[in-house]
């Protein structure tokens, strides 16, 4: 009897976490789509400055300090 009663407790529990999780995600889900052209906007500004960081990189110039001991 008391088998049962900590079986159905953990599947009462799992249900609980269960559902809180899948609440949140819905509500994550919900926060995406109306920002979606803010990120998007977003993704647009980080590629560009990725790019121009890279480009500074490439063409910076390299100090090669050898010691001639």
């Amino acid at each position: 009897m008391i088998e049962w009663m900590i079986i159905i407790a953990l599947l009462v529990t799992l249900y609980v976490v269960l559902y809180k999780y899948q609440r949140k995600i819905e509500k994550m889900e919900e926060l995406i789509k109306t920002n979606e052209s803010n990120i998007q906007s977003n993704k647009e500004e980080i590629n560009k400055n990725y790019n121009h960081i890279e480009k500074l990189w490439v063409v910076s110039p390299t100090k090669n300090k050898k010691s001639s001991k």
